[in-house]
């Protein structure tokens, strides 16, 4: 009679933190979502705020069923990525988004879908995370602001912090892989 519950019980853990995981993803690209439109931030405000409340109301109710430290990696994912987006708050020069707006674009993409196939594999452990496309996108939006950010950018400055963030969010993608 035991075995049917405990099933259960991991099934609902499961679905849980793959539910988190993939209101993280919604979240994230919420954010990137706001480099690649004009709107003002108070317009973005009420989207990036509605995607956050998902993402906590998910986390919450992963950790009414988890007990243990399993919620530590999905809660570090959240503070790279809160930090990630804070280009969008030091930043406000539009036409610096444009010049980058393809490498954005390619990074939003492949983390996002780096996050959602976390959420995959809490279901399918077989299931591999392939980063390398993530890694070139990061590489490619570094050469970017070699050649061109730091040149035309009047505070460059600001782009390494959201380069070294984005190298965050891959390390942390690859300890959990």
């Amino acid at each position: 009679m035991f075995w049917p519950l405990k099933l259960i019980r991991d099934y609902r853990v499961k679905k849980s933190l793959s539910n988190a995981y993939h209101a993280l993803a919604m979240l994230h690209q919420a954010f990137f979502e706001s480099y690649l439109t004009q709107e003002s931030l108070i317009k973005q405000s009420k989207k990036l705020y509605q995607q956050q409340v998902k993402f906590i109301k998910a986390l919450r109710a992963a950790r009414s069923m988890i007990k243990n430290d399993s919620l530590v990696n999905i809660e570090k994912l959240h503070e790279v990525i809160c930090s990630l987006h804070l280009l969008r708050f030091r930043f406000n020069e539009f036409a610096l988004f444009e010049v980058c707006f393809q490498e954005m674009q390619d990074l939003q993409k492949t983390s996002t879908i780096l996050l959602r196939k976390m959420a995959r594999k809490i279901f399918d452990v077989s299931q591999h995370l392939e980063t390398n496309e993530f890694l070139n996108a990061i590489r490619a939006f570094e050469n970017l602001y070699s050649n061109t950010l730091q040149v035309v950018a009047r505070d460059p400055r600001v782009f390494q912090f959201f380069i070294q963030d984005l190298y965050a969010l891959h390390n942390l993608i690859m300890s959990d892989a």
